[in-house]
């Protein structure tokens, strides 16, 4: 009988929340933010022939954007105009926007869009320059917050409130800190394990050529969750057993993954970062 390791490389918590929604987008005198607020369900809602039309336009859907679309809202004057709606997902052979006067009439499509006279909403959004993403609580940090009252498509009470330089500086300086202790769980650079190439072929054929079964072959079936931080020198470090099976299965696997000791470092936003894996190994006889 054979050892076959199931191998998975996970780079994400165990524990995950809801999927966050695609963002809608705003404009307002120029600049650009993203709102967590959907104009057109209100009247998607209301309106049966655009409910229809939308999902004749939009049958498959993702789990980070349920409606199927993206749209482009603009405030003119004192008025909110939605601008352009684009698919999120559509094929190489697909135009991605969707012609605003297939889903309204003639007399709807202006020089500025569709006005939103069906839509009432109070508007609080992040404004201005990215600074820093509170990871505990999940949410971004910006330079400034915006504030508006939307009545039948009418924009009014519009106020923008930034942050001081002060205040800006320390969530920068934390900001720095943080990025050169703590460990990214998602980077735009994964680490990458450096193996002889001779010998193994990847990752995967790198451990099931050196794992063993801990019990008798008979018996040698099981599930071990290990976790360990790649450091920016390539190194690894915090090596632990996220979630067990028994004490032999758990040592013999953070035995294997002990051996793995160079890597190429992670990055984010081009500079080398630490990065925390999470592993799963199953054994299993077939």
């Amino acid at each position: 009988m054979k050892l076959i390791l199931r191998l998975f490389l996970l780079v994400f918590p165990l524990s995950l929340a809801a999927t966050p929604q695609g963002h809608e987008i705003l404009i307002y005198q120029g600049d650009t933010m993203f709102i967590d607020y959907f104009p057109l369900e209100k009247l998607r809602e209301q309106d049966i022939s655009l409910w229809l039309k939308l999902n004749k336009l939009l049958p498959s859907k993702s789990s980070k954007c349920w409606r199927g679309y993206i749209g482009t809202w603009q405030i003119v004057n004192d008025s909110l105009f939605l601008i352009q709606i684009e698919k999120d997902i559509y094929d190489d052979d697909e135009i991605k926007e969707i012609d605003l006067g297939i889903l309204f009439s003639k007399k709807q499509v202006t020089t500025n869009g569709v006005f939103a006279s069906w839509y009432t909403e109070t508007i609080q959004s992040n404004y201005g320059d990215f600074l820093d993403t509170n990871k505990d609580e999940m949410y971004m940090i910006y330079s400034g917050q915006f504030f508006c009252t939307i009545n039948r498509g009418i924009v009014s009470n519009v106020k923008i409130l930034m942050k001081s330089q002060s205040e800006i500086d320390a969530i920068l300086k934390d900001r720095m800190i943080k990025e050169d202790t703590m460990a990214f769980i998602v980077t735009d650079e994964m680490p990458t394990f450096i193996f002889d190439s001779k010998l193994y072929k990847d990752v995967k054929d790198f451990i099931q050529k050196n794992i063993r079964c801990p019990n008798s072959e008979n018996e040698c079936q099981g599930i071990v969750f290990v976790t360990f931080v790649v450091e920016k020198d390539g190194s690894m470090s915090h090596l632990r057993v996220l979630r067990g099976h028994s004490p032999e299965f758990d040592k013999e696997a953070l035995r294997v993954i002990a051996l793995m000791k160079k890597w190429k470092p992670g990055k984010h936003n081009e500079k080398v970062v630490r990065v925390q894996y999470m592993l799963p190994i199953e054994f299993k006889i077939e």
